[in-house]
């Protein structure tokens, strides 16, 4: 992925590794966010989770913002945690689950919010082309 000069496709391997991933451990994650309120340990396993998840998130906004590939005026710390809710467990447990989506759908849906939140307006496909105000993140 690294070597994926196209920030797109950065995302779209991103989120194949990242439907990999929740295949595996999605039903587990149900599990543990469903006991955390009860269960120390856990509530603890869920924390480390989450800090291994705010690093890989982390990752790919340094991989676009490496690419120049940001959306203008969005910080990389910003970036980051924008990917963190995008690619929340409990976003795909909804999905799966709640909604009854297949894994695929997630992953392509997902991809495509991560394209829309992160990119800069230069490589959003023209079906996702959106105004990009020039102060969207100002308080």
């Amino acid at each position: 992925m690294s070597a994926e000069s196209n920030p797109v496709r950065v995302i779209e391997l991103w989120m194949v590794g990242g439907r990999e991933i929740m295949e595996r451990v999605g039903p587990l994650l149900a599990v543990i966010r469903g006991t955390v309120g009860t269960d120390p340990d856990l509530a603890a396993q869920w924390e480390v989770n989450e800090v291994q998840r705010r690093t890989a998130n982390r990752a790919l906004a340094d991989l676009l913002a490496g690419r120049d590939a940001l959306r203008r005026g969005l910080a990389v710390e910003d970036a980051a945690d924008l990917a963190f809710l995008i690619v929340s467990a409990e976003n795909y447990i909804l999905a799966t689950n709640t909604l009854g989506w297949t894994t695929e759908r997630w992953q392509h849906t997902t991809a495509a919010q991560l394209i829309a939140a992160l990119l800069d307006v230069r490589y959003l496909p023209s079906s996702l082309h959106i105004h990009q105000p020039e102060h969207a993140l100002d308080d």
